[in-house]
């Protein structure tokens, strides 16, 4: 039969919905995040929910805790050593701005550019895996596009943002955006699902490259998401051990550097190079998840 879902919100082209009557509407939830999170569903012309799911969900299992991949995504910076290795062997010539570290009030958290630092040298990113001359034609197109629909106004192109939405909802949009959840499975075990997105107008054969490149980027065999699994499944093993379990993890880095801004209310901004302060938003917010019995006490 017909299941009633008793909330859903159409989010630029993408349906999100609640089972529960109580929950507050979706836009409320994310408490301002939305500034933000509006231009990772925009395509590269500008095209608010111009964008397209490609192939189907990418399901896998890792035995690590689900708050490990959470976390990696709402602001942890500083493990992209990591990645090095996978970066050269693909010859990336990939160059990050500023960033700047957002905490918003429901725990949501996001780590990309400064708005005050969009406009770019750099107006259309490259490709992050190396160049390709079909693909630079189409970016130069869609940034000329993007440019006469948002009268130079807004990022010269959506990317270079890494999110997480509480609880275990991540975004990744260095080049395409691609969707995680982090579903548990118990204590020491994560079932994965991932979407990956690229512009509906863009040619066939950029969607092609992208996907060729998404899949080598992300998901169980990504080269990128490889490096991150090691890291959580190491990492939620050795939360285990004997010196560890009786001992809290300090998340005292930047603490103290913290800013707010009036054009978003309650957020906590920090642009220092190394910051956990998204991650005590995002810890914070479940201590009262769990505390709490309804929506009402969570007001």
């Amino acid at each position: 039969g017909l299941i009633s879902v008793p909330k859903m919100a159409n989010y630029h082209g993408s349906i999100w919905a609640c089972w529960d009557k109580d929950a507050p509407d979706f836009l409320d939830y994310l408490g301002g995040m939305d500034a933000y999170l509006a231009p990772e569903f925009e395509s590269r012309e500008g095209e608010p929910g111009g964008l397209e799911a490609i192939g189907g969900v990418q399901k896998w299992l890792m035995p690590c805790n689900w708050k490990f991949a959470a976390e990696n995504f709402i602001g942890d910076f500083y493990h992209g050593i990591s990645h090095h290795s996978a970066f050269l062997s693909r010859g990336s010539n990939i160059a990050l701005p500023e960033q700047v570290f957002v905490s918003f009030p429901g725990g949501h958290g996001i780590n990309g550019t400064a708005p005050e630092l969009w406009k770019t040298d750099h107006p259309y990113v490259p490709p992050i895996y190396g160049g390709s001359d079909f693909v630079e034609d189409y970016l130069k197109r869609a940034y000329e596009t993007r440019q006469k629909r948002q009268g130079g106004r807004g990022p010269a192109s959506p990317g270079g943002e890494v999110s997480t939405i509480v609880p275990n909802m991540s975004t990744l949009r260095v080049f395409n955006l691609t969707i995680a959840v982090w579903h548990p499975v118990g204590p020491m075990m994560t079932e994965a699902w991932r979407w990956d997105f690229v512009d509906k107008n863009a040619p066939e054969e950029v969607k092609a490259y992208w996907r060729d490149n998404l899949l080598k980027w992300s998901g169980p065999t990504g080269l990128i998401e490889e490096d991150d699994m090691e890291n959580w499944n190491y990492a939620s093993e050795a939360s285990n051990g004997i010196t560890a379990r009786p001992r809290p993890y300090s998340y005292e880095m930047g603490q103290g550097h913290e800013k707010t801004s009036d054009a978003l209310p309650g957020a906590l901004l920090t642009y220092e190079p190394v910051t956990e302060q998204n991650q005590r938003g995002f810890y914070k917010r479940w201590a009262q998840l769990m505390d709490a019995d309804s929506w009402a006490d969570l007001k």
